[in-house]
């Protein structure tokens, strides 16, 4: 089966609302679609994973452009145009070393406690 991997900005918890990467996870994953990049995906596994702001994203960005992965991205208007979210299927591997959504969060919170 093949995996959606959304890669989605930690600091938009902080600036905006704690909900607020998961959101644009979604749009990224929308975008997914209407750039029509879905076919081998059949809405199976959907893995929301973080990293720590805009300049990592466009990193991994840069990433998949230079070993040819397809993905998609979204740009929100509301705060500027920035990238908050990508979305892509497969490269398990790829992303092996990326956290969870909300994972750093709750270790934080471990730790504090």
């Amino acid at each position: 089966m093949n995996k959606c991997y959304v890669l989605c900005r930690r600091d938009l918890g902080a600036l905006v609302a704690p909900m607020y990467p998961a959101v644009q996870g979604g749009h990224a994953v929308a975008q997914l679609y209407e750039d029509n990049k879905t076919k081998s995906w059949k809405n199976e596994y959907l893995i929301y994973l973080e990293v720590e702001n805009e300049d990592e994203l466009k990193k991994w960005m840069y990433t998949l452009d230079s070993r040819g992965v397809d993905y998609s991205h979204f740009l929100e208007p509301d705060i500027e145009y920035q990238v908050t979210a990508i979305a892509t299927i497969g490269n398990d591997k790829l992303f092996s070393g990326l956290e969870l959504l909300g994972t750093a969060d709750r270790k934080e919170l471990e730790l504090e406690n």
